[in-house]
């Protein structure tokens, strides 16, 4: 970092030499290639929340650091895009050649970055938020001469957004950018996947947004702007830019501002720039789209408030997972009501199919049965259906919270990654083997089996009710071994606690059924 010298005045001090450049003049040309060639000076910027690094030689921004988030060792944690040799952020006038320009401190603690040659003069100030995670960008273009001139100038960000994981460490969630736009005529966040557009449009803003943090130009006044999105199938190569057209007559000034935001997806920030800018959170699967988003909303909260009082993400985890089996245990209760019914059953419908061929017969024979014992074949699925959307809430929010990020619980070292405690080398390169030794997904097969048998209540099961006795615990196996340890603690919790009940309940849901329902499967059995 260098000492910025004032717009004002320049001084000396005795333990420095402060030196000052006169802006560059295209009609000297010896001196510009000397300027040129001089080694690139970096301008520091800091508050309480971002570290912010700019570069003299074309005033962009170079490196963003972000205080109150650290990394795994430790550090504050970096969302500069991979390609660090190029400026993530930058404000140009296209098809202008403008030489190295300079820095200067105003009094007001912002930075300036003036650049001339014949024709123009461009300043751009750059506004630093104390209490949020935004910049403020003003720029001057000036008309040096008497005719008019017609420019365009863009705002461009460029190589996605940080931070970036060792490539071992990074999961589907750390490798998925998302692009996109608010439209103020839908009144609706406009996605862009895997292609570049061009449009022009009144928008609220149009940014980009990985896991944890966001990235977004807000123009000073909604209204029609044009803008380009590049979000193609290469990865980290994503592309934002906003422009306008600039008419200037001769010796008039423009001034354009915008506000560059960069930081986390948290809505209750988001909320405050009253720009739409919270609809990146507000996302869900189509049809229950919105349920999701609200029940997201729900979780999120209790999250947070749940944890304001015990101080730790994973003791919250266990207390929500707890929380959620007593709202949903009527639900929970009356599916395996149904399916314990319908497994005691089982051989008395073996039966029945043998004893009656003619189909018709048969299935009259069986409904009699239900009827009779009381009991609805589709009494155990829409229990379970209804409880999906909650699943699916909690998929939407776990993983995406960047508070949980290297927070420790037991041996995990990170709630919103798998929690992984050894690399298996032998396995790196084999498909379907293991690279990592995670331990929450191991755990939760083995008590996804042992709460197969335990429902079964004795009842050995049979043809392919005894494979997907097998099967289902396989599948979680699978589904949960790269999710974040977070959500796979939340449902290993959910998982134990539905083992206990259903031990608790395995008697009682026996003797409820008839005398001659339970001599007919002690016969069978």
């Amino acid at each position: 970092p260098v000492h910025v010298p004032s717009k004002e005045s320049v001084t000396q001090t005795p333990t420095q030499q402060i030196e000052t450049k006169t802006p560059l003049s295209t009609q000297n040309l010896q001196k510009e290639k000397i300027e040129e060639q001089a080694p690139e000076k970096i301008i520091t910027q800091e508050t309480d929340l971002y570290q912010l690094e700019f570069s003299d030689l074309t005033g962009t921004l170079k490196k963003i650091v972000l205080k109150k988030y650290k990394d795994h060792t430790g550090k504050n944690i970096e969302i500069t895009p991979q390609r660090k040799k190029q400026a993530p952020l930058f404000y140009q006038l296209e098809s202008m050649v403008l030489p190295r320009g300079n820095f200067y401190e105003n009094a007001d603690g912002s930075l300036s970055y003036i650049q001339e040659n014949e024709n123009v003069k461009i300043e751009k100030q750059f506004i630093f938020s104390k209490d949020n995670y935004h910049l403020t960008l003003k720029t001057k273009v000036l008309n040096k001469t008497s005719n008019k001139l017609s420019l365009k100038g863009s705002l461009v960000w460029e190589g996605s957004v940080g931070p970036f994981p060792e490539k071992r460490e990074q999961t589907s969630y750390d490798e998925t950018v998302e692009t996109s736009f608010f439209d103020r005529n839908k009144n609706a966040e406009v996605k862009i996947s895997d292609e570049s557009v061009i449009k022009n449009q009144e928008i609220d803003w149009i940014g980009m947004d990985g896991r944890y943090f966001f990235i977004a130009f807000i123009p000073e006044t909604p209204k029609q702007y044009s803008f380009s999105i590049q979000n193609e199938k290469a990865i980290y190569d994503e592309k934002i830019e906003l422009y306008e057209e600039l008419s200037l007559a001769g010796s008039q000034e423009i001034e354009k501002n915008y506000i560059v935001y960069m930081g986390p997806k948290d809505e209750r920030i988001l909320k405050t720039y009253q720009r739409n800018l919270e609809a990146i959170t507000e996302r869900g699967w189509p049809v229950i789209g919105p349920l999701i988003v609200l029940l997201g909303k729900g979780i999120k909260f209790l999250l947070f408030w749940i944890n304001s009082f015990v101080g730790n993400f994973g003791i919250t985890i266990l207390i929500l997972s707890l929380l959620f089996k007593v709202v949903l245990n009527p639900l929970t209760t009356k599916s395996m009501d149904s399916a314990k019914k319908m497994q005691t059953l089982q051989p008395q419908i073996e039966a029945l199919k043998k004893k009656y061929t003619d189909p018709k017969e048969m299935n009259a024979k069986v409904w009699e049965l239900y009827r009779k014992e009381k009991v609805n074949p589709m009494g155990g699925c829409l229990p379970m259906l209804l409880q999906m959307p909650f699943f699916f809430a909690l998929y939407q929010v776990l993983p995406y919270v960047v508070e949980l990020k290297n927070v420790n619980f037991l041996w995990i070292k990170d709630l919103s990654s798998p929690d992984t405690v050894t690399f298996i080398e032998i396995f790196k390169n084999v498909p379907l083997l293991p690279y990592r030794l995670n331990i929450l997904p191991i755990l939760l097969t083995i008590f996804s089996f042992i709460q197969t048998k335990v429902s079964q209540g004795g009842t050995p099961a049979a043809g392919q009710a005894k494979i997907m006795g097998y099967m289902m615990p396989l599948m979680f196996l699978f589904i949960f071994w790269n999710m974040p340890s977070g959500l796979v603690l939340y449902w290993l919790c959910k998982l134990f606690l539905l083992l206990c009940s259903s031990g608790l309940k395995t008697k009682g849901l026996l003797k409820k059924m008839t005398p001659k329902t339970q001599k007919n499967n002690c016969i069978k059995n």
